[in-house]
């Protein structure tokens, strides 16, 4: 199912597990709902857990598309999409 997931930036848990599996699509909040749902469907113990990425400017820029820094950063913590 990894591959059928579409990630979308932005803030907040806005679909759930359900809009996130319907739309096949969601934010990290959202396909993580979906994920710890399935688990525990499958009888399988899931919990919730969160924590920091560290990124080098040349990661974050790669990862958003842009070439540089600042906008990187921007777009980063504004969870704005730039697709």
């Amino acid at each position: 199912m990894h591959d059928q997931l579409a990630p979308e930036p932005y803030y907040g848990s806005k679909k759930g597990s359900v809009g996130a599996f319907e739309e096949r699509a969601g934010n990290d909040a959202d396909l993580s709902s979906l994920l710890v749902a399935l688990l525990r469907a499958a009888n399988v113990p899931a919990r919730y857990e969160y924590g920091t990425v560290d990124l080098t400017p040349e990661q974050a820029m790669a990862w958003t598309g842009t070439t540089e820094p600042g906008v990187a950063a921007d777009a980063l913590a504004s969870g704005a999409s730039l697709q």
